[in-house]
């Protein structure tokens, strides 16, 4: 399982560009951290931007709750989502708003690091 050192040390183990573009994908999103009274949805999507837009604010988020994340490690991955069309990723993505998801504690107390070092 991809642990987020692991996201950030490999990346990408496909073309979700090709892979998206030729089929319409769903896939489980889950917000729950492992917390099985909260649940999650399939979203379904059409363009990877889409799946990069849903993802990227609370894995950004998981990663500003683990105390040991430097600060400046953190504002260098807030710049590099802004830089790829994430306008907040500090807020909860348009298909969390969407589908009404509720996020574990984790991803809010990320949230609420990304907030007190951008805002």
């Amino acid at each position: 399982m991809d642990v987020w050192q692991n996201i950030n040390d490999i990346g990408l183990r496909c073309s979700p560009r090709e892979d998206v573009g030729n089929v319409d994908t769903t896939f489980p999103f889950d917000l729950s951290c492992g917390n099985p009274s909260i649940k999650g949805t399939n979203l379904s999507i059409d363009r990877v931007e889409d799946t990069v837009a849903a993802i990227w604010s609370p894995l950004l988020a998981r990663a500003a709750a683990i105390p040991t994340k430097g600060d400046h490690e953190l504002c260098r991955l807030y710049e590099d989502a802004v830089n790829r069309d994430i306008p907040s990723p500090h807020e909860p993505s348009e298909a969390e708003v969407d589908e009404k998801l509720e996020a574990a504690e984790p991803i809010i107390r990320g949230r609420a690091r990304l907030r007190a070092l951008v805002e």
